[in-house]
C-alpha cells in the first residue's frame, strides 16, 4: 500500500521537475532516505508520506477502512 503511494508521489515530483534533493530540503529529510523510499528499499511512515505530500504542495489523507 505505501509503495503505491510513494510511486504516486514520485510521479508528481518528476512531473513538477523536482529532484529528490528538492524534496529532502523541503521535508528536512536526507536525500538518501527519499531515494530509499522511492526505490522500495525502505517503507515510509505515515508521517513521512505526509511530509513528502506537503513538500509537493498537497496533503496526505489516511482513512481507516470500516
Amino acid at each position: 500500500m505505501f509503495y503505491e503511494r510513494v510511486a504516486d508521489l514520485k510521479a508528481i515530483r518528476i512531473a513538477g521537475s523536482l529532484t529528490q534533493e528538492d524534496i529532502a530540503k523541503r521535508t528536512g529529510m536526507k536525500k538518501q532516505n527519499i531515494s530509499r523510499f522511492e526505490n522500495g528499499i525502505a517503507c515510509p511512515t505515515l508521517n513521512t508520506l505526509s511530509r513528502y505530500a506537503v513538500a509537493l504542495g498537497g496533503t496526505f489523507e489516511f482513512k481507516k477502512l470500516s
